[in-house]
């Protein structure tokens, strides 16, 4: 699988394509100088409105210790469905599935995921492929993805062998249409990884790790929008 490399964001033709959604394969962009982390989406008319909004807190269930928040985000359109389906509802597995199809069928999203204790590169991408486990045990993704993606993880998070991750690091998914942006923010500002992806397979792989029905974040976002 090729990897195209240019200027960060929308410069060089590179970039162009990608943004563009020209290009099949991976876009990765190098390392940018410090920025902003983004704490809700930038620039974006994702809304503010009820049911837009998931959250979860993933603690070590035997040491109670926190782990991360992941908070996502979704379009109007997609609240508005979720909205019409768990309105004077309780929790139940059968509501959790239809809002995880309803969310990964979501025309735009925005993920963000923060570390708030330091992990080791191992214990990351451990995590990741049991979350692609889980999304292909659920049948969001294939195989052949699921294998495509673990084999891309020790190159794309490469900088995390030493480093770590460290308590406020951010990962950010922003998910337009079948493009994905991947954006790994180091805890003092530091862009680390600026990776874009495009085809619908990458957000059913992302937000399907996150709502598969043995996912540690499901019950959790669910009920975060019952409450």
């Amino acid at each position: 699988m090729l990897e195209h490399r240019g200027p960060a964001g929308a410069g060089g033709l590179a970039g162009f394509l990608c943004a563009a959604g020209i290009l099949l394969t991976p876009c990765l962009n190098p390392v940018q100088a410090q920025t902003d982390i983004p704490s809700h989406p930038p620039g974006s008319p994702l809304p503010d409105q009820p049911y837009s909004h998931f959250h979860a807190l993933l603690e070590k269930t035997f040491l109670k210790v926190d782990v991360l928040t992941l908070d996502i985000h979704v379009d109007a359109m997609t609240a508005r469905r979720v909205g019409e389906m768990v309105r004077d509802r309780s929790y139940s597995d059968d509501l959790a599935s239809s809002v995880a199809r309803t969310v990964l069928s979501a025309s735009e999203a925005f993920v963000r995921m923060e570390f708030v204790r330091t992990v080791k590169q191992g214990q990351f991408l451990n995590g990741i492929k049991d979350n692609l486990d889980r999304a292909r045990a659920a049948g969001f993704i294939t195989q052949e993805h699921r294998d495509q993606v673990v084999a891309k993880l020790p190159e794309w998070y490469a900088f995390l062998a030493e480093r770590k991750a460290q308590k406020g690091d951010v990962v950010v998914y922003r998910i337009r249409g079948n493009t994905m942006q991947t954006t790994y923010y180091g805890v003092e500002g530091t862009v680390h990884l600026d990776l874009t992806r495009v085809g619908e397979k990458h957000r059913y792989g992302v937000l399907g790790s996150y709502f598969a029905p043995k996912s540690a974040f499901r019950k959790r976002l669910v009920r975060s929008i019952l409450d």
